[in-house]
């Protein structure tokens, strides 16, 4: 797993992120600093990749996202997908 997606898991771990665990079908990347933790999960299935993204937060509370993508997409689209929605959240959370 951590070859097929490497693409995009190298964009998850952009900002000193790191891998957390590793199993056959999944991969949790995540980052901790004083205000608390990001974390990204990967979940291979047949014909999916779900990624979830938690964020635990002191100051801006509690945050989770999902997507599934098809397992072949391009991670490129994957994470432009991703970006784009953590965007539009956290502009959200800010007002």
């Amino acid at each position: 797993m951590r070859i097929k997606y490497s693409k995009l898991i190298e964009y998850l771990k952009a900002g000193q992120g790191s891998i957390l665990s590793e199993r056959a079908s999944s991969i949790t990347i995540g980052k901790r600093n004083m205000d608390g933790e990001t974390k990204f999960r990967l979940i291979q299935t047949f014909k999916t990749l779900s990624v979830q993204y938690t964020v635990s937060s002191i100051m801006f509370g509690n945050l989770k996202l999902e997507w599934k993508f098809d397992k072949d997409m391009s991670q490129d689209l994957m994470f432009e997908k991703i970006k784009s929605d953590i965007i539009i959240k956290n502009k959200l959370i800010i007002r």
